[in-house]
């Protein structure tokens, strides 16, 4: 047997995405191999049984429509309402929590920013001084350029992350 065939024979197969193993297990599944699909089946016989013991349609449309039977709707649809509104100001709630928590990391991300740029200025001021005090202001031109200009720079930048805060 050549090395390749023996290779791919005892290699493991490849492990499947969330949604593929999703979809095999409801291939094998099927509709009663699930337990909503029990749960539906359940519902059925007790409706099926219900009617029967009802003798018949007429009785177990009086109980089905009858004044008990409309209040305990009315119950359930409030309920529903209610249950639902809680569930949403709960999701709202812990979306609030999340963009504050986020404008909080944003705040002292940009607050750590502003520091490193303040330092660099500093360490840029430092470089600036100690060219003009060594060096002739003819003699290095281009490198007292190139310290402006990034003097400029981040002046720019300070002024974009200070309209961000």
């Amino acid at each position: 047997m050549p090395e390749d065939a023996r290779s791919a024979q005892m290699s493991p197969k490849p492990l499947a995405s969330g949604a593929a193993r999703l979809r095999e297990r409801k291939r094998k599944a099927g509709l009663l191999g699930s337990k909503s699909g029990w749960l539906i089946l359940a519902i059925l016989v007790i409706f099926g049984a219900g009617v029967v013991m009802s003798g018949g349609g007429r009785n177990f449309l009086h109980f089905l429509y009858g004044p008990v039977a409309i209040i305990v709707v009315i119950f359930m649809i409030v309920e529903y309402i209610v249950l639902k509104g809680r569930d949403r100001s709960r999701i709202y709630r812990l979306e609030l929590e999340q963009t504050r928590e986020r404008r909080r990391h944003d705040v002292e991300f940009l607050q750590s920013v502003e520091e490193q740029l303040r330092q660099i200025e500093e360490a840029l001021g430092a470089v600036g001084a100690d060219q003009t005090v060594d060096a002739p202001s003819a003699a290095s031109p281009p490198e007292s350029d190139a310290v402006n200009q990034a003097k400029s720079r981040l002046t720019a930048l300070r002024k974009l992350v200070g309209r961000r805060l």
